[in-house]
């Protein structure tokens, strides 16, 4: 819609007789600077365009900005919403960084008895120390950046000890696995990795392996055999038993 169709303007800048004072261009008030005046609304109330500080534009009523109830284009309101979601200082284009989430969620599933996980965590005595619980840039000091989208916070080397500082660590999926207290190990070539690491690594379906080892099935075969070769297997083994 053009400046000229906006129902709010009830005379155009074109018919007006004069600038009404404090519409001339350049005038700044807080962010905004006056760009152009573009008509009177009812009540004689002067409109006027505005480019921001921040890149913006606006339009709105000089007596809005005169009285400073208005001060940008709603750049400065964004801004400090982010601040105080973000005292911290540490959003990314006002979004939540994935440490900060993670420390979230980390008090959460401790403190938290409604939260899902709660019963492996605080309700397993698991705490939060003080350092972190009330402070988000002392936890970001102790572990720091994430060295990548894919690790998370592990307790290590205590799996049963608290988030603290020394006992926490971020970690690949891989050696959290291999701090879980409920690993299935399994040695192969000379390596002792959890059963999740193996199937990842062999490109077979967990549960395919557990059940063929719970079947009886060799530790070699049973990380090795490719699913259709083990389909055959059991059709020869069908017509030998008949």
């Amino acid at each position: 819609m053009s400046i000229e169709a906006d129902p709010r303007i009830v005379t155009p800048a074109h018919l007006c007789k004069r600038i009404p004072k404090g519409c001339e261009p350049g005038i700044r008030y807080g962010r905004l600077i006056v760009v152009a005046f573009i008509g009177m609304a009812p009540r004689s109330r002067a409109y006027a365009s505005f480019q921001c500080d921040c890149g913006g534009t606006h339009t709105c009523l000089l007596a809005s900005v005169r009285c400073g109830k208005t001060t940008s284009c709603g750049c400065f309101n964004r801004e400090s919403t982010t601040r105080r979601q973000f005292k911290h200082g540490y959003a990314i284009h006002g979004k939540r960084p994935s440490e900060y989430v993670t420390w979230q969620h980390m008090i959460k599933r401790c403190g938290n008895p409604n939260t899902k996980q709660y019963a492996d965590y605080g309700g397993r005595g698991i705490t939060v120390c003080e350092r972190w619980k009330t402070s988000f840039e002392n936890f970001l000091a102790d572990m720091g950046v994430k060295p990548s989208p894919t690790h998370s916070i592990d307790r290590f080397p205590n799996n049963d000890g608290n988030y603290e500082p020394g006992n926490c660590r971020w970690a690949t999926r891989a050696e959290q696995c291999l701090n879980r207290r409920n690993n299935r190990l399994i040695s192969h070539n000379n390596e002792t990795l959890p059963l999740t690491v193996w199937s990842d690594r062999m490109g077979i379906k967990r549960e395919v392996i557990a059940d063929r080892l719970n079947r009886g099935w060799s530790v070699f075969d049973a990380l090795t055999t490719p699913l259709n070769t083990a389909a055959k297997l059991r059709q020869l083994s069908k017509l030998n038993d008949g």
